[in-house]
């Protein structure tokens, strides 16, 4: 069954129980999906989880920035959580793991949503 949250304490929620079930089998992200929340919250709009019950393969965080849609999504053969351009199986932008800098994720949200980097280590 396809579930859809689009209120931020559901995501909320939902992003901790994933947090979680992260603990088992995701060790590699679990520290950067609180980060990567924070910037979803500050920066996108029409922000909506799909989830399906029946599959661990369709945990997605859908959301707009400057009305280009993106989601993000967990990786089972990198174990990296990928931000993907216009649709799941869209080009993967960027991903992300315990490893990946802040300030590459503040500046990767602010150009996207063209606002001037915060740090500039983009190169």
């Amino acid at each position: 069954m396809k579930n859809n949250l689009t209120t931020i304490q559901e995501v909320q929620v939902f992003v901790k129980e994933r947090i979680q079930k992260a603990g088992h089998h995701a060790k590699d992200v679990i520290q950067i999906v609180p980060v990567l929340l924070g910037h979803v919250l500050a920066y996108g709009e029409d922000i909506t989880v799909k989830f399906e019950d029946s599959t661990p393969y369709g945990n997605l965080i859908w959301f707009n920035l400057n009305d280009t849609p993106y989601c993000l999504a967990y990786n089972h053969k990198t174990l990296k959580i990928d931000l993907r351009n216009r649709s799941q199986k869209g080009d993967s932008i960027k991903s992300f793991n315990n490893k990946t800098e802040l300030d590459e994720i503040s500046n990767l949200f602010s150009i996207l949503s063209f606002e001037l980097p915060t740090v500039n280590t983009l190169n």
